[in-house]
């Protein structure tokens, strides 16, 4: 032999070069901290590995010693083997001294941010390295796989994590590499790949560090993958399996994902769907665990399984898995929705009131008040929750036929919205979160929805009219209609009859939560379309208000006091809601109102002087606030058209005064007074709305802005904090969720007054 050295091997540019390890020469030099220009670069891969190779070949024993000494560096030691070590090596020794020259146990390369480039890097080199040592004579070869891999493995068993983790990861790659690169046939090839495997993957595969058993199964896949030409037999998959058992999510995922692509391999299928049966109970316990990610793994795995073979779930693992249509995470619950559809989704020849049926049966039986969640899961798969032209015709029929029940009908109304509502806007449901959140409305779906529902929709309100639940649903349908629809082939007396069967409604009910939703959609549609029946509507609506009033203050003893005071009761309840969705300016309604606000402020410190119930002096504080937001709002136009506004602005300024002494008579009560909270917010509004007035050029407006005065200051800090005291001290507040909204609006309000 000629005494070549690695240096002589290698082509280097400078001296400094010359003196690098093997893992310096393949790490950029940024990582090492060198500071020279021209060491910046790296020394290509093959090169290296071929340099080492030549010098393996003439020093076989130096040579390992540079190759153990990678092993040591990549393991995060300091240690330097003595360059006359020689054959046999003492692999304890080596390894004692490394720990040694240790500077942490837990920070080393493989736990590092860069952990995915270093883990590359050290893999390119192995294989670059395991082609050069292919060539080699069969001893020569030998020789090199046994103490490479002898020492990796010896590392693999060390007590100390470092060395433990980065020679299993090493031996890995050695082995992903070898059956890769050898022929099947290769005896010395597969007897060194069957220890490995035997000897260090079997006990790493259960070590107790996450990262080490999640090495181990990412690179089972791995070799899996190219299956049959590998050294694995099938029932080698019963690792994928048990690793579902481990307490790592990260293990578990990797699992999933390798089990679930080479259960697509013909000669894997029959052991996958042993094993899947054999573990069914555990892949159940994984759909309904904390992990999303797993869950929606595992249900797609048992999804296709399913497909195979049905008998693979029994009934109650399908409820069980069902129940996750429901769930927050979008992707669970179209997984657990694909399953649906694959065991219910109706048989050939069946109605399409046979087939909602499942639907409606699933949504009552998940308890859910709102169809959106349900809708979503099912909108990308199934156009059964779509196809509303067959449902409005069932939902218009089933007071005849009676082929649903109550509670399915209402069901089907809350679906046929849903469907219709996340068709046209593309939100997906509050609360349902998605790893790709996008908006994907489906404007011809939208059009679809108005042909079928326009001319009917009156028809349908009428129909449902004794369900407070499903009016309320039907009246939201037409904001997300196409209104084009009513301008073509003369169609406005469809919308005339839809608006006036709206009047019928709020003329008729005496429900606020229906109430609001029908004035809600009135005022969308007067925006969308402008029309002379809705300000017929209003006027009837004011002036009735007003004539209820007028009989309570007729002294008469042949009037009936209490059907006077539920007519005035149910006439301020639609003002009140009008007002909140139109500008009743031109009624001239603030100052009547608030002067039966002050007079039933009075009548209430009476001994016995409340006449009405506390929902009418609420009533009159929400409807007094909105009349002056409008009143406010209305100041800007009216300057432009040269109105004399001194003596308008004196009159509102007066208004907003009177406004205020009410609600602070309120507040100063603090939470004796159960109104004091709505006032309280009211009176911040209003500071914050009337505060941006004294930004106006016109000083006549300038001066309806209230100036707060020290005590209402005073007055509304101390509400504030009492409130605020009592949600941390009070036990009353951790149990009361209305109080908590209270506190919670409390604390917005003082703080947007603040800001």
């Amino acid at each position: 032999m000629s005494d070549i050295s690695f240096e002589d091997a290698v082509v280097f540019e400078t001296r400094e070069e010359s003196r690098m390890s093997l893992l310096q020469m393949i790490l950029p030099r940024k990582r090492l901290g060198f500071s020279n220009s021209r060491i910046g670069q790296n020394c290509p891969i093959e090169s290296v590995a071929k340099g080492w190779g030549e010098f393996y070949l003439d020093s076989p024993t130096a040579a390992l010693v540079s190759l153990l000494q990678f092993v040591v560096e990549a393991s995060g030691s300091h240690y330097q083997i003595p360059e006359d070590t020689s054959l046999p090596f003492s692999y304890s020794d080596i390894l004692s001294n490394s720990s040694s020259h240790l500077s942490n146990t837990y920070i080393y390369p493989l736990t590092r941010k860069p952990a995915d480039a270093f883990v590359n890097r050290v893999g390119s080199f192995l294989n670059a390295l395991l082609m050069v040592a292919s060539e080699f004579p069969s001893d020569s070869y030998r020789l090199f796989l046994d103490q490479f891999t002898s020492f990796v493995m010896a590392c693999s068993e060390s007590s100390i994590r470092t060395f433990r983790h980065t020679g299993t990861m090493i031996g890995l790659k050695i082995m992903t590499i070898l059956s890769d690169l050898k022929s099947l046939n290769d005896e010395m090839a597969m007897t060194v790949w069957m220890r490995m495997f035997n000897s260090m993957f079997a006990v790493r595969s259960r070590d107790v560090v996450n990262d080490i058993r999640l090495l181990c199964i990412s690179e089972l896949g791995q070799w899996f993958a190219r299956y049959p030409h590998c050294y694995l037999q099938p029932t080698s998959l019963r690792i994928f399996y048990e690793a579902l058992n481990d307490g790592c999510g990260d293990v578990i995922q990797c699992s999933l994902d390798n089990i679930s692509v080479l259960c697509r391999i013909d000669g894997l299928l029959s052991q996958s769907l042993a094993l899947t049966t054999e573990f069914r109970e555990i892949l159940v316990e994984c759909c309904v665990g904390k992990e999303d990610a797993i869950a929606e793994k595992s249900v797609q795995f048992l999804t296709h399984f399913y497909v195979l073979s049905a008998e693979i779930l029994s009934d109650d693992d399908c409820r069980v898995l069902e129940q996750l249509i429901m769930a927050a995470n979008r992707g669970l619950a179209q997984a657990a929705a694909d399953l649906f559809i694959l065991r219910r989704n109706g048989l050939e020849g069946e109605s399409f009131c046979q087939r909602i049926q499942h639907l409606l049966q699933l949504f009552v039986d998940s308890g859910h008040e709102q169809a959106d969640y349900l809708v979503d899961s099912f909108i990308d798969n199934c156009e059964l929750v779509l196809d509303w032209k067959p449902m409005i015709a069932l939902l218009l029929e089933n007071p005849k036929s009676h082929e649903l029940s109550d509670i399915y009908c209402s069901s089907l109304i809350a679906i046929l919205l849903a469907g219709v509502k996340q068709a046209t806007t593309g939100e997906i449901p509050p609360g349902r979160y998605t790893k790709d959140l996008r908006r994907e409305p489906r404007p011809s779906l939208g059009r679809q929805a108005t042909n079928w529902l326009a001319p009917v929709l009156p028809e349908l309100l009428r129909t449902y009219a004794n369900s407070l639940e499903d009016t309320e649903r039907l009246l939201e349908l037409p904001k997300y209609f196409c209104f084009e629809y009513y301008h073509e082939g003369n169609r406005m007396g469809q919308f005339n009859e839809l608006v006036e069967h709206f009047e019928l409604i709020i003329f008729g009910q005496t429900s606020t939560s229906v109430l609001e939703s029908t004035v809600q959609t009135l005022a969308f549609l007067n925006r969308m379309i402008p029309n002379s029946l809705t300000k017929q509507l209003l006027n009837g609506a004011v002036t009735n208000y007003k004539m209820a009033w007028q009989r309570t203050q007729d002294p008469s003893p042949s009037k009936s006091t209490q059907n006077g005071a539920n007519r005035l009761l149910a006439t301020l309840r639609l003002v009140t809601v009008l007002s909140g969705h139109f500008n009743l300016s031109e009624w001239d309604l603030t100052e009547p109102l608030l002067f039966s606000l002050k007079m039933f402020l009075r009548q209430r410190r009476l001994p016995n002087g409340d006449d009405l119930p506390p929902e009418a002096f609420s009533l009159y504080l929400k409807a007094c606030f909105c009349c002056l937001c409008w009143d406010m709002e209305n100041l800007e136009g009216m300057a432009l058209n040269n109105v004399d506004m001194d003596e308008y602005c004196a009159v509102m300024h007066q208004n907003l005064e009177d406004y205020l002494y009410v609600t602070f008579s309120l507040v100063g009560k603090s939470s004796t007074e159960p109104l004091a909270y709505h006032g309280f917010s009211y009176i911040c509004d209003l500071f914050v709305l009337h505060g941006n007035l004294c930004a106006s050029s016109n000083p006549s407006i300038c001066s309806v802005a209230h100036a707060p005065s020290g005590n209402e200051v005073d007055i509304l800090e101390g509400f504030s904090w009492n409130t605020s005291l009592s949600s941390v001290f009070g036990s009353y507040a951790r149990t009361n969720a209305e109080q908590l909204q209270r506190i919670r609006s409390i604390l917005t309000s003082y703080r947007k007054w603040c800001a």
